[in-house]
C-alpha cells in the first residue's frame, strides 16, 4: 500500500507539473512565436485565393487557458482586397470577428460555436455582367476530380454535426451591386442577431434585424430609398422534411408594418414550393404615406392624416429558377378617402382614393393584369384623376389609361413639402387618353388606336438650389394616333432662352420597335449659357448628392463596368430631323455666335446638312455625314464618315490656351540642351482610335497655330486602324507655298511612328528664321541666312513619351535648293575670317545653289557641293547633329590677295605677316613659297558647335601665276574636285527628275483605271436602280458635279499646273529656268509618299 501511495503520488506530481507546463507552453507559445505564426498564415491563406487578405497581428487573439473547455478566437482589422477585374477594390473590410468554440464537443464531432460576432465591418459585393463575382475568390483545387474508392467500410459515424447558439451582426454597412439582375442594394447600420440549434432536425429559427437606411432597386427602378427598417422574424424548421413554418413576425418600412403568414417547403432540390400571404395589420393611411420618400420627411411623425388603407398579397405555388417557373401572386392596395397635412404648409391634400391589383394566376406572366381602377386626388381646388389597366403585357400589350385633372403648381408647393425648392408656380393640364393593343399599330391599324389629347403647362416657375430659375412660359402638346405635335415650347432657364416646335411621328412604334419613329424639330435661341446652366447643378449643397447613385455601375466597387452581357435591344427604330439657331452660346471660355445647324440623325446615320458658327474671332462651317454610330456605341463596330470644314479664319491657340484667345504668337526661342531626351514636354503621344475611319476635308483661308501663320490651306486626313493619314495638304507660308503628305501610326502603342514628306516652294529664309521656333533650336544658322529656297524632303522615325522624334531612329532624305543666298554676320564665319585675315569671308554670296541631304543616326548629312564664292572655288560637305554638334569639311581655292585682307592691291609682305603668316609653317614643310603663289588650295574643318565652332585649317597646295603648282602640288586641285562634285550633282538630279517622271506616269495609269473602275461600277449600279426607280437615276445624276470630272486625266502630266503649281507643277527660278531643269516635287496629288512604289 505505501509504494502505490508512493506510485500515485508521482504520477499526481508528473500530472501536476505536466499540466504546469501546458499551461506554460500554452501562455509562452503564442506570445513568443506569434507575429511569426501569423505571418505564415497570412502568406498560405493568400495561396489559396485569388485575392489579398491582410490583418493587423496585434488584432488577433486566441485563447483556450482563461475560456475552457471552449476555445475562443478573434480577429480584427482584416481586409480582403480584389484581383483582375477588381484590382485594388474592397470586398470587405472586418473591424472585429469573434467566435467561442466547445472542443469536447468538437472531439466527438460535434461542433458547438456559442457564439459568432461581425462587428464595424464594410462589405461589398459586385457581380460583373459576364456574371463574375468580386466574392468568388478561391483558386480551383489541383487534386484529381476522380472519385475516391474505399475497399472496405470505415466504423463509427463520419457525420459532422453544427451547432450554433447565437450570433450577431454589429455596425455594419452592407452593399450588393448585380450587374446581371440589374439589382442593387445597400444597408447602412445594420444589426442583426439570431440564434437556433440547428444540430437537431427541428428547431425554432429566432432573428431581429435594424437597418438606418435600406435602399433597392431593380431594373432602373428604385423600390426603396433608405428606408428605416426593423424586422422581427421566426419560423419552425424542420430539417427532414424541408418546411420551414413562419411563426409570430414583423416586418416594419418607415410606418408601415406588414404581417407574414405561411410556410415553404422544398421537396426537390430545385423546387421551391410556397404558400405565403401577407397583410397591413393596421390601417392609417400615415403608414402607406411613409413609403414615399420625398414625404417620409423629419417631422412625418407631426403630419395630419386621415382615411384608410388596406394592402394584402399572397404567392402560392411552385418556384423554379431553372424552369422559370413562378407562383400565382397577388397584390392589392385601396386607399379610401384619405388625406394629409403637413404641420408647416397651409394646405392640405384631400380625397385620396386609389384601387390597385396586380394578378397573376400561373407562371405564364404573359396572363398578368395590372389594374389601377381608380386613382384620384384633390390638391387645392383642382381634382385630378388617373385609371390604368394592361393586359398581355408580353404577347400583345393591350393598354387602357386616361389622365385627366389640373395641378397648380402654387398649390401642390403649399401642400407637399419639396426640399431645396424655393418658388414652384404654374398650372399643368392633361386630358389624355389611349385605349389600343400594340399589334394595331404594328399593322398600321391606326384607325382601331385611340389616341388623343393635350398636354399644356404655361407659366411655370421653378427655382431650386441645383439649377438656375426655370420659366417654362408654355408647352403646348397634342397627341393623336398617328403623332404627337409639339405645337410650342418657350423656356427659359437662367439667362438662357429656348423656344422649338416639331412634329413626332408613329410614337408607339418605341413599343413595337419593328418600324421606324420619324420626326423634325426646330430650336431657336438668342442665348444659351452652358456655363450657368453646367455650374448650378454641379454646385449642389443638397446633402443627397454626395449619396450613391443606384444606377451608378461603378458604385459598390469603385469601378467601372465594361463587360458585355445580353440585354435587352437598345431602341434604334427612329429618324429626327434638326434646325438649330442658337444667336449666342456661352461655353467655356468660348463666346460662340451665330450658331446655326441642319441635319438628321438616326442610328445608322447621322447627316449634317449645313453648319455655320463663330467662335471668337474663328468662323467655321461644316457639313457632312456619320455612319454605323449605334453598332460603335454598344457593340464596339467601326464607325465611318467624313466632314468638310471651311473657315476664312482658323486660330487653334484659341483652342489651346486657358482663357480662349485667339492670339497670335512670336516664335519662342529656348536653349537648346545636349541631350534631346531630357526636354520637357506637355506632350504625349496621342493614340489613334482603331475603330474609327473618317475622312476631314478641311480647307482654311488662313490657319494659325502656335507661331506658324498659314494661307489658303486645304488639307485631306483619312483616320484608321490606328493611323492618321495626312493625304494632302497645302499652304502659302514663310513667304512662299509648301504641300506636305504624312502619316502618324499608333498601331505600336508605346512606340509611334511617323513618316512625312514635303514640297516647299520659294519659302524664306529669314521668316522661317523669325517665326519657326524649332528653327533656333536644331538650325540657329538660319538666323544669318537670307534668300528663298525650295526643297522637297521625306523623313521617317519613332516619337519617344515627350513626342520628340528618336533620333537614332530617324531616316531621312531631300534636296534643297536656294536662290540669291547669302551668309552675313555669323559668327562663326566671322572667326574664321579673323584667323585667316579675311574679310570676305565675313559676308558671303552663294546665289544659287543646289543641296542634297539626308538624316541618319541623329545627323543631317550634307552631300558635298560646289560654290563659287567671290573668285573662290569652295567645295562644303559634312554632318550636322539635331544637337547642333558640327563635322563639316570645305575645300578652297583661294586667291593670295583674298589671304592679304585688302584685295585692292596689299603689299605682299603684308599680306604674309597678316593672313599668310598663319599658314606659313605648314607652307614650309611641303617647300612652298607663299610669296610665289597665286592661288592657295585649303582645307578648313569645322568642328564643336554653332555657337562656338572650332576651324581647323590645314594648307593642301598653291599654284602660281602661270598655273603651274609649287614645290610639285597638284595643279588647281580644289578646282578639279569642284568641277567633279558639279558634274555628280547634275547627273544626280536629272536621276532624280527620271525617277519622278516614271512614279508620276505610274500613278496617272492607276488612277485612270481607278476612274474606269469607279464609271464602270456606278454605271452598273444605275442601270439596276433604273429597272426599281427609274427617277431616282435622275436625282442620282443631278447630284453629279461636273466640275470634278477629269475629262482627259493625261493633262495632268503635260500641265501639272492644273494641281495648283505645288504637287508636279512648274517652278520659276531667279535664274529663268523653270522646274524642267530642277529636280521635281516626288509625290503627285494625294499621293502618300510611303506607300508602295
Amino acid at each position: 500500500m505505501a509504494k502505490a501511495g508512493k506510485t500515485v503520488s508521482r504520477i499526481l506530481k508528473f500530472v501536476g507539473v505536466l499540466l504546469i507546463v501546458i499551461v506554460g507552453l500554452l501562455i509562452a507559445i503564442p506570445y513568443f512565436f506569434k507575429d511569426k505564426i501569423l505571418d505564415e498564415a497570412k502568406i498560405f491563406a493568400n495561396e489559396q485565393i485569388n485575392a489579398d487578405l491582410d490583418f493587423d497581428n496585434d488584432a488577433v487573439s486566441l485563447s483556450l487557458l482563461w475560456t475552457f473547455p471552449d476555445f475562443s478566437f478573434s480577429i480584427g482589422d482584416l481586409s480582403v482586397t480584389g484581383k483582375e477585374e477588381f484590382e485594388g477594390k474592397k470586398l470587405a473590410e472586418i473591424g472585429d470577428f469573434y467566435f467561442t468554440l466547445n472542443l469536447m464537443d468538437a472531439y466527438n464531432g460535434i461542433y458547438t460555436i456559442n457564439g459568432v460576432t461581425l462587428s464595424d465591418a464594410n462589405l461589398y459585393v459586385k457581380v460583373l455582367r459576364n456574371g463574375k463575382a468580386n466574392y468568388d475568390i478561391m483558386k480551383p483545387s489541383d487534386a484529381s476530380e476522380e472519385p475516391t474508392t474505399v475497399d472496405e467500410p470505415t466504423t463509427g459515424s463520419s457525420d459532422m454535426q453544427l451547432k450554433i447558439k447565437y450570433w450577431e451582426i454589429e455596425n455594419t454597412n452592407l452593399i450588393y451591386d448585380d450587374r446581371t439582375a440589374e439589382m442593387y442594394v445597400e444597408a447602412k447600420n445594420l444589426n442583426h442577431s439570431g440564434s437556433g440549434d440547428f444540430s437537431t432536425s427541428i428547431f425554432d429559427l429566432e432573428t431581429e434585424t435594424t437597418i438606418a437606411a435600406l435602399t433597392v432597386a431593380m431594373g432602373k427602378v428604385s423600390y426603396l430609398k433608405k428606408a428605416n427598417i426593423k424586422i422581427d422574424f421566426n419560423a419552425n424548421v424542420d430539417l427532414n422534411k424541408k418546411v420551414y413554418k413562419i411563426k409570430d413576425n414583423s416586418f416594419r418600412l418607415n410606418d408601415l408594418v406588414l404581417k407574414l403568414d405561411g410556410e415553404v417547403a422544398q421537396p426537390t432540390a430545385d423546387d421551391l414550393k410556397m404558400d405565403l400571404k401577407f397583410n397591413a395589420p393596421n390601417t392609417a393611411f400615415s403608414e402607406v404615406l411613409s413609403m414615399i420618400p420625398a414625404a417620409y420627411t423629419n417631422d412625418f411623425g407631426s403630419v395630419e392624416t386621415k382615411g384608410d388603407f388596406k394592402f394584402n398579397g399572397y404567392a402560392k405555388g411552385i418556384y423554379n429558377a431553372k424552369k422559370e417557373s413562378l407562383p400565382a401572386f397577388a397584390l392589392n392596395l385601396e386607399v379610401k378617402d384619405a388625406e394629409f397635412k403637413y404641420p408647416d404648409l397651409p394646405l392640405p391634400v384631400k380625397d385620396i382614393n386609389t384601387k390597385i391589383s396586380v394578378k397573376s394566376a400561373s407562371s405564364d406572366l404573359d396572363k398578368v393584369v395590372v389594374d389601377v381602377s381608380q386613382f384620384h386626388v384633390k390638391i387645392g381646388l383642382n381634382p385630378f384623376d388617373a385609371m390604368l389597366k394592361l393586359k398581355t403585357p408580353i404577347s400583345d400589350p393591350d393598354v387602357e389609361a386616361k389622365l385627366d385633372g389640373t395641378i397648380n403648381l402654387t398649390e401642390l408647393s403649399k401642400a407637399f413639402p419639396m426640399e431645396g425648392v424655393s418658388k414652384l408656380s404654374g398650372i399643368i393640364k392633361a386630358n389624355l387618353e389611349t385605349n389600343t393593343k400594340m399589334s394595331y399599330v404594328n399593322k398600321k391599324q391606326y384607325d382601331k388606336v385611340q389616341m388623343k389629347g393635350l398636354l399644356m403647362i404655361s407659366n411655370m416657375n421653378y427655382v431650386s438650389e441645383n439649377l438656375p430659375p426655370v420659366k417654362i412660359n408654355t408647352l403646348a402638346m397634342n397627341f393623336t394616333p398617328n403623332n404627337v405635335d409639339l405645337q410650342n415650347f418657350d423656356l427659359k432657364i437662367g439667362k438662357s432662352d429656348i423656344k422649338a416646335s416639331g412634329k413626332l411621328d408613329n410614337i408607339l412604334t418605341y413599343f413595337s420597335r419593328d418600324k421606324i419613329m420619324r420626326g423634325d424639330l426646330k430650336v431657336v435661341s438668342n442665348l444659351l449659357d452652358l456655363n450657368e446652366i453646367m455650374n448650378a447643378a454641379g454646385a449642389s449643397t443638397d446633402d443627397t448628392a454626395t449619396e450613391t447613385d443606384p444606377q451608378d455601375p461603378s458604385v459598390a466597387t469603385g469601378m467601372q463596368d465594361t463587360t458585355t452581357a445580353e440585354e435587352l435591344p437598345v431602341f434604334d427604330g427612329f429618324e429626327f430631323g434638326m434646325d438649330v439657331d442658337f444667336k449666342k452660346v456661352n461655353y467655356d471660355v468660348y463666346d460662340i455666335k451665330d450658331f446655326a445647324a441642319k441635319g438628321s440623325f438616326s442610328p445608322v446615320k447621322a447627316v449634317l446638312k449645313d453648319m455655320n458658327l463663330v467662335i471668337g474671332k474663328v468662323d467655321l462651317r461644316a457639313k457632312g455625314t456619320v455612319e454605323n454610330i449605334y453598332a460603335y456605341l454598344f457593340s464596339n463596330e467601326i464607325v465611318k464618315g467624313e466632314l468638310t470644314l471651311y473657315s476664312n479664319y482658323m486660330n487653334l491657340n484659341q483652342f489651346m490656351s486657358d482663357d480662349g484667345a485667339a492670339v497670335e504668337k512670336t516664335a519662342e526661342i529656348k536653349e537648346v540642351p545636349d541631350d534631346l531626351s531630357q526636354v520637357e514636354s506637355d506632350l504625349e503621344p496621342m493614340q489613334i482610335p482603331g475603330n474609327i475611319d473618317f475622312a476631314l476635308y478641311a480647307t482654311f483661308k488662313t490657319l494659325i497655330y502656335d507661331t506658324y501663320n498659314l494661307k489658303n490651306v486645304q488639307t485631306e486626313v483619312h483616320i484608321h486602324d490606328h493611323i492618321l493619314d495626312i493625304n494632302a495638304l497645302r499652304a502659302d507660308a514663310f513667304g512662299g507655298a509648301m504641300a506636305m503628305n504624312g502619316k502618324y501610326d499608333t498601331q505600336d502603342p508605346e512606340n509611334p511612328k511617323f513618316k512625312f514628306a514635303y514640297d516647299a516652294s520659294k519659302l524664306d529664309i529669314q521668316t522661317i528664321a523669325k517665326e519657326v521656333g524649332l528653327s533656333k533650336r536644331f538650325l540657329p544658322i538660319l538666323e544669318s541666312v537670307y534668300g528663298k529656297f525650295n526643297s522637297e524632303f521625306e523623313i521617317d522615325g519613332v516619337l519617344d513619351e515627350n513626342l520628340y522624334p528618336d533620333l537614332g531612329s530617324l531616316t531621312a532624305k531631300g534636296v534643297l535648293e536656294t536662290f540669291n543666298t547669302t551668309i552675313k554676320n555669323n559668327q562663326g564665319l566671322n572667326q574664321l575670317s579673323s584667323k585667316l585675315k579675311m574679310n570676305d569671308l565675313k559676308t558671303l554670296d552663294l546665289g544659287n545653289t543646289t543641296n542634297f541631304f539626308t538624316i541618319k543616326d541623329g545627323r543631317l548629312n550634307i552631300d558635298p557641293a560646289a560654290y563659287a564664292v567671290k573668285g573662290m572655288d569652295v567645295i562644303l560637305g559634312g554632318s550636322h547633329g539635331l544637337d547642333n554638334s558640327m563635322d563639316y569639311d570645305m575645300k578652297m581655292r583661294v586667291p593670295r590677295s583674298l589671304l592679304a585682307g585688302n584685295a585692292a592691291g596689299a603689299a605682299a609682305n603684308n599680306a604674309v605677316s597678316a593672313g599668310l603668316g598663319a599658314l606659313g609653317p605648314q607652307a614650309a614643310k611641303l617647300g612652298i613659297k607663299l610669296e610665289d603663289s597665286e592661288f592657295l588650295n585649303l582645307n578648313v574643318g569645322i568642328e564643336g558647335t554653332v555657337a562656338k565652332p572650332k576651324f581647323n585649317v590645314k594648307l593642301l597646295g598653291a599654284s602660281g601665276k602661270d598655273g603651274k603648282g609649287l614645290a610639285g602640288q597638284a595643279v588647281d586641285a580644289v578646282q578639279q574636285e569642284a568641277e567633279r562634285v558639279k558634274a555628280e550633282m547634275e547627273a544626280k538630279a536629272k536621276a532624280e527628275i527620271n525617277r519622278i517622271r516614271t512614279e508620276a506616269e505610274a500613278q496617272l495609269k492607276a488612277e485612270q483605271d481607278r476612274l474606269k473602275r469607279e464609271a464602270e461600277a456606278k454605271a452598273k449600279q444605275l442601270a439596276q436602280q433604273a429597272v426599281k426607280n427609274p427617277s431616282s437615276v435622275v436625282d442620282s445624276l443631278k447630284k453629279i458635279d461636273p466640275s470634278k470630272i477629269i475629262k482627259d486625266p493625261s493633262t495632268i502630266l503635260s500641265d501639272p499646273k492644273g494641281l495648283g503649281g505645288l504637287l508636279g507643277g512648274d517652278k520659276k527660278t531667279n535664274d529663268g529656268k523653270t522646274g524642267a531643269d530642277k529636280a521635281k516635287n516626288p509625290f503627285g496629288k494625294f499621293k502618300n509618299p510611303f506607300g508602295p512604289k
